[in-house]
């Protein structure tokens, strides 16, 4: 899951963890849920509600173009990127252009969700920090992973030096992260265990309650 997307995820996925649905006679279900630089909200709260802790909802219109109707863009989306190591402008330019192509409901931002899997039995938890995020800054992503713990859930932790979109500017290290979070089936790590490349962490993956 990622940005937003972890709103998304936290609420939908309640309930269908695979013990959940096995024992609702269902085949397959969520083993993880993985958060890259995303929103892992409680019920009650939204990803602005994130925002408004660190008093930074004034800075949302600098980021963001909210029209009338609350439909949104970013303003900067190279920005919000943040550095491209080894991609072609090409890339980039494509990949920006796509960002801006179609406005988005800004409501949601606003939307509290209702349910919350990370809470459940049955499903890990992990959580890919992108240390370098204008958009989900680390002290959201950390103080998210705080208050699950807080909680008693275990968060395994990896972190990648990347801007908001790991996925496209650090792919590889997202997909080795990825690999080692599902590889891990639950076990916590002896000891960190480090890429060279991007310096992705791991600190075992954790289990909701």
């Amino acid at each position: 899951m990622h940005s937003y997307g972890g709103q998304v995820g936290t609420n939908a996925c309640t309930g269908l963890s695979i013990s959940a649905r096995a024992a609702a006679g269902k085949p397959v279900g969520v083993s993880h849920l993985i958060y890259v630089a995303a929103f892992a909200q409680s019920p009650g709260k939204g990803m602005v509600d994130k925002v408004r802790e660190f008093d930074h909802e004034q800075y949302m219109d600098m980021a963001f173009d909210f029209a009338a109707d609350k439909t949104v863009l970013p303003r900067d989306p190279s920005y919000l990127i943040g550095a491209t190591p080894g991609l072609t402008q090409e890339e980039v330019d494509a990949y920006t252009a796509a960002m801006v192509k179609t406005r988005w409901n800004g409501n949601c931002m606003y939307g509290p969700i209702e349910a919350c899997a990370w809470r459940k039995k049955g499903i890990k938890v992990a959580y890919l920090v992108a240390t370098k995020d204008a958009c989900v800054p680390e002290i959201y992503q950390r103080s998210m992973i705080e208050g699950m713990e807080k909680e008693g859930v275990k968060v395994g932790v990896w972190e990648v030096e990347s801007g908001h979109c790991p996925a496209f500017t650090n792919s590889e290290d997202v997909v080795k992260a990825l690999g080692e979070i599902v590889g891990a089936k639950g076990k916590d790590a002896a000891a960190p265990a480090t890429t060279a490349a991007a310096a992705i962490v791991s600190t075992g993956v954790g289990e909701g309650e």
